[in-house]
């Protein structure tokens, strides 16, 4: 049987209509995520009609009992820092002035 975590994040991604590029993210490849998605049709937790991928309700029972069993406890893991914000270490008595174009508020 295949990694817990792996189903979980593929059926999350699923059900929230998310991208495979979270999947990519954590170490698998196009392959993988393939064979995953494979299995999973197999199990019959996916439906794979009308040109999109959506649960059956045998898929959210099981994405709900390994959300349970896989809770994240770290809080480290909920949220991904983004990298792009991060600014070098500057000494203490150095000014960080920010480049205005850069400066965005989404």
């Amino acid at each position: 049987m295949l990694e817990n975590k792996k189903i979980l994040l593929l059926l999350e991604l699923i059900n929230g209509n998310g991208s495979v590029q979270r999947l990519i993210r954590d170490g698998l490849d196009y392959i993988e995520i393939g064979n995953l998605i494979e299995y999973s049709i197999n199990e019959f937790w996916i439906d794979n009609s009308k040109e999109k991928l959506t649960l059956t309700t045998c898929g959210l029972e099981k994405f709900q009992e390994l959300k349970t069993q896989l809770k994240r406890t770290d809080k480290n893991s909920w949220i991904e820092p983004q990298k792009s914000d991060f600014i070098l270490k500057i000494k203490k008595n150095d000014v960080f002035l920010p480049n205005q174009s850069e400066l965005h508020f989404d």
